[in-house]
């Protein structure tokens, strides 16, 4: 308990002074533990999804060959009938505006590329985070999400 609390309530509790009046103090205190719900699971996506690659096209073409000649990154994608995308973050269309099926996650990435995201078919977003170092370190992040 609260020493200054315990102080006052002991000093209300006195008998009554000359003036006649009384003062009755209750103190309840209740004590909860502290239990912070465990790290949620990984989604694991039961059907096909989307690999998105938002980066800086300049900086990128051999760490993008490095990926793409990966074999066992390759054939799990292939395998999983998932679909890769890679996209400048400067990316424009006709209108001089990022393409509407890029935005969110062009958005999502700004500042912080090369960054990837997992996005299930229907378009649940499954994970998202900078691009891993190696195509071995990727691959490990899609066995999670893609069993």
């Amino acid at each position: 308990m609260n020493t200054p609390l315990l102080a006052l309530a002991l000093l209300l509790a006195q008998p009554p002074d000359a003036r006649g009046w009384s003062v009755s103090v209750s103190v309840t205190v209740s004590v909860r533990r502290a239990n912070p719900a465990p790290a949620p699971a990984p989604a694991v996506a039961a059907g096909k999804c989307h690999v998105v690659v938002i980066e800086e096209t300049a900086e990128a073409t051999a760490r993008r060959g490095v990926y793409l000649a990966h074999r066992d990154l390759a054939g799990y994608v292939r395998g999983k009938g998932w679909r890769v995308r890679v996209a400048d973050k400067d990316a424009v269309d006709a209108t001089g505006r990022t393409p509407a099926d890029l935005a969110p996650y062009v958005a999502r990435a700004k500042g912080r590329v090369p960054y990837v995201l997992v996005v299930a078919e229907e378009g649940r977003l499954l994970h998202e985070g900078s691009l891993p170092a190696t195509p071995a370190e990727l691959l490990a992040v899609l066995r999670r999400i893609g069993g």
